[in-house]
């Protein structure tokens, strides 16, 4: 029970970071110019967001059985 607690947060705080991540990414990143900024601070976020989908299916997946 505690596990999957704890998964659930890490789903949940990967996905707001990857999501805050990418926009001030694009803000930084893209409008003002930083562009070696904006093409790492994207692929972290994509990264992110992609652990957070990873989890969730292993997540789902052990709900299920």
């Amino acid at each position: 029970m505690e596990l999957d607690k704890a998964n659930l947060l890490v789903i949940i705080i990967s996905f707001i970071f990857g999501s805050a991540l990418f926009v001030i990414t694009i803000i930084a990143g893209f409008i003002m110019g930083h562009y070696l900024f904006g093409i790492v601070g994207i692929i972290i976020s994509i990264l992110c967001i992609l652990i957070g989908f990873i989890k969730l299916g292993k997540f789902n997946k052990k709900i299920q059985k």
